[in-house]
């Protein structure tokens, strides 16, 4: 059950809006409950093959020798690849560092030796157990801090110094540290200088652990070679211009041969940024003539796609007795496994968003992302922030107990104000995290001095955390804004709706923009030779970017209907309106003409025709910021970040002393979303990412053997149902945001952020234990309550 609370700085009916605000029905709702939705797993072409990958068993070996004849010569199998047919290439996004198939050596059970296409998935399969592998098996190292020495017992990319970085926010490697692929550091005032002042010192060491993103269509792709040498790829991805751009450098094809095809994708939450089989599939499909399909089973997405990083945090802070934190230092580990991830070594930059939520005189902050030789980590909802708000959020109650302080109140004396300068040196602009933390603490009922109550075996406890993520820039979105023959809107945009709703949103801005009905709009699915550029659906980009650029492709629509209209009338276009799909005019509302009367239907058997040229809105958004210097990490001007997407998590909760259960009783989470274009839609984003944050609080975790992920599948990998979830409540806390799309921000990754340090200081309120590491079990509990706590004997 949820429940929504909507605290509005501007009331709503004095907007003077008709769409935006509104919780309209979802544009696709339809389409979607009927069964309709053609999702990128359910795509099939005529004379397709299957594809499957040979995959190591060992994590670090190197490859004596693949003797593929066998599968070759099976019948029914049309291709057999391995890196001897592909380019000599290292692909990935912020470092050139992964090979489309492993030649030398492996890195990681699961690293990809060859791909085949056969007939049938299962002459596949059977094709898969006839090449045969010869490895040396060589060390592995698992343990990211030992990874990270000086004297590793395995470096794992000795070619690190040769490998190619990206233009935009490369990876910096440490020459001293071969392991280390990245390295992001931060420097304001002097730590040292701020620990000697303050009255006490506290430092701890925190961990997060692995999970995996489990959306539920797997990955896929479909490739087909068209005669014309152009490549088409149909792919369930968050990022069409992205996967272009991937496989464009990966198979050493010009990005104007390559077509891409975004087709509904059925979940995602940051494992489809990259692609995982797209050049492959290409390659199968170009070696066959055919088209072809790759799709991954449970059990290889869970394996063998990239997951959440796993984190070690060490936090030190210095502390007035007072409460104001004057000095913080962290060290920040990223356990990023064999590969980049994607965008996985950009994790190393953004996490610091966890950290720059107080206002802190001196802060030292250094994020290592480590290689080790397992499954990489990469781009997951909240893209770092969340592992660092454990350690800070938890850091903070730590403090507060020191102290003999109410948890809130050694917030609200810590927060960053509009204006202040943070951490990065950027200007602090609109967004009131004490407003949005005092909601949340008033909703939960958070007192001073009251501790946790008892029901029988069940203590309760309550707990708050903070926490923001900022959306990435530099970024920019292109769309087109159509004028059909019906007097409708055709809204072209490379947009990616993964469930969240984005495509509905854009309809509302642009019905708004237009003065037109909701179903009058319509938006054309992604497809690289028609929709026009966009970063993708990542970083809670889409509806601040794309929604910027839509409302400025229907803005200029909408001066060329009124030019049009003007010349038909014969009146100023300044002196026309537009509303419900006609042009009028405001002083002589009698004079009007319906957009469908602009087309001339009257000298074509085909349909109507625009004089001179199609009309087409179009525009390109580009957020624009500043560099962050490398050494110091401070911005070269007062923005970093499109926005920031604040949110505060509540928690009421209870655990059972005899068991180590824990159940949550109510959760209630606060967001800042600029101005709410569709609260409905708005909550189910926020409730998505809350929801998501306590399931991996509590139950997900991917367990590493050896390597080998040992639960990579629905049987074993634990996950909240929906009957295991609490109760919700969404505070939507409106401050208009100038810059956005009548005031929007994002809100995609926020709920994620903060209900896990929520739950552990309600733990520890409850039952007075207090978690370092993630996730929080009840077998942890158990270890931990005293013999004597629970009523049993103690043994002597």
């Amino acid at each position: 059950m949820t429940e929504v609370q909507e605290i509005f700085r501007e009331p709503a009916e004095t907007t003077g809006f008709k769409i935006i605000g509104k919780s309209v029905i979802r544009v696709d709702s339809i389409e979607k409950v009927t069964g309709q939705t053609i999702y990128g797993f359910d795509f099939e072409l005529p004379r397709m093959l299957h594809a499957k990958l040979k995959r190591s068993h060992l994590a670090h070996a190197k490859i004596i020798s693949i003797d593929t004849q066998q599968a070759e010569q099976l019948l029914g199998v049309r291709a057999v690849l391995t890196h001897r047919d592909l380019p000599n290439i290292l692909r990935g996004v912020a470092i050139k560092d992964t090979p489309i198939l492993a030649s030398d050596r492996v890195r990681y059970v699961g690293d990809p030796i060859a791909a085949v296409a056969a007939d049938t998935i299962e002459i596949a399969e059977e094709a898969l157990e006839l090449i045969e592998v010869e490895y040396q098996e060589l060390p592995a190292v698992l343990d990211p801090e030992e990874a990270l020495s000086e004297n590793p017992p395995v470096i794992i990319h000795p070619d690190l110094h040769n490998y190619k970085a990206a233009a935009l926010h490369p990876a910096r490697a440490v020459s001293h540290l071969p392991n280390a692929s990245n390295l992001f550091q931060v420097r304001k005032g002097n730590v040292e200088a701020g620990f000697h002042e303050a009255d006490f010192v506290i430092e701890n060491r925190y961990t997060s652990h692995m999970a995996h993103h489990f959306h539920l269509e797997p990955n896929v792709s479909v490739a087909k070679v068209e005669r014309n040498d152009q490549v088409t790829i149909w792919e369930s991805t968050q990022c069409p211009y992205q996967l272009r751009q991937e496989i464009s450098e990966a198979l050493q094809i010009p990005t104007d041969r390559i077509r891409v095809v975004g087709p509904h994708v059925g979940g995602a939450f940051g494992n489809k940024t990259t692609t995982h089989v797209g050049p492959i599939t290409v390659a199968l499909a170009k070696r066959t003539g055919r088209p072809v399909r790759l799709g991954l089973t449970r059990e290889e997405t869970f394996s063998t796609t990239h997951v959440r990083h796993p984190f070690v945090i060490y936090i030190k802070d210095g502390v007035k007795s007072d409460g104001t934190v004057i000095a913080r230092e962290m060290k920040v580990i990223l356990n990023g496994g064999a590969y980049s991830g994607g965008f996985g070594n950009n994790v190393t930059r953004s996490c610091v968003t966890g950290a720059t939520i107080y206002d802190i005189a001196s802060f030292k902050f250094e994020a290592y992302r480590v290689y080790t030789n397992q499954v990489q980590g990469g781009a997951f909802r909240g893209f770092g922030a969340g592992q660092v708000s454990w350690a800070v959020e938890v850091q903070m109650d730590k403090i507060a107990e020191k102290l003999g302080l109410d948890p809130l109140e050694i917030r609200m004396k810590n927060l960053l104000q509009e204006g202040d300068v943070n951490a990065l040196g950027e200007r602090v602009y609109p967004v009131d995290y004490k407003g949005l933390l005092k909601e949340v603490g008033l909703t939960l009922g958070m007192q001073r001095g009251v501790g946790s109550t008892r029901n029988g075996p069940w203590l309760q406890g309550k707990g708050i955390a903070i926490a923001h993520k900022w959306s990435l820039a530099p970024t920019a979105s292109s769309a087109y804004v159509k004028l059909t023959d019906e007097g409708s809107a055709e809204v072209w945009t490379s947009t990616i709706d993964m469930g969240t709703g984005a495509h509905t949103i854009l309809s509302q801005i642009t019905a708004e923009t237009l003065n037109l009905a909701l179903d009058k709009v319509k938006v054309v699915m992604p497809d690289t030779i028609l929709t026009p550029f966009a970063d993708g659906g990542f970083s809670t980009r889409q509806t601040y970017n794309d929604g910027n650029a839509v409302r400025l492709a229907a803005l200029d629509l909408r001066e060329q209907i009124l030019a049009k209209a003007a010349l038909k009338i014969g009146a100023r276009a300044e002196d026309l309106e537009l509303q419900g799909g006609e042009v009028y005019h405001k002083e002589k509302p009698n004079q009007r003409v319906a957009l469908r009367d602009l087309f001339v239907w009257s000298k074509t058997r085909s349909g109507g025709f625009m004089p001179g040229q199609d009309i087409f809105g179009r525009a390109t958004w580009q957020q624009e910021v500043g560099s962050l210097d490398p050494e110091t990490g401070q911005c070269s001007t007062e923005r970093a970040a499109s926005f920031y997407d604040a949110v505060a998590t509540g928690v009421e909760l209870e655990v059972n002393e005899e068991t180590g259960q824990i159940r949550v009783l109510k959760m209630i989470l606060g967001t800042e979303p600029g101005r709410a274009i569709n609260p409905k839609l708005l909550e189910g984003q926020i409730e998505g990412g809350a929801y998501l944050g306590y399931t991996t609080s509590l139950y997900e975790e991917l367990v590493l053997e050896n390597g080998t992920i040992m639960n990579p599948d629905l049987k074993d990998y634990k996950i909240a149902g929906s009957l295991d979830v609490p109760a919700l409540k969404t505070i939507i806390l409106e401050t208009p945001f100038n810059d956005g799309p009548y005031g929007a921000k994002g809100v995609g990754e926020g709920g994620v952020i903060s209900p896990s340090p929520a739950i552990g200081n309600a733990v520890f309120d409850a039952v007075g234990i207090r978690f370092h590491d993630l996730p929080i079990t009840a077998e942890k509990i158990m270890k931990e309550i005293p013999i004597r706590a629970i009523g049993r004997p103690t043994q002597t």
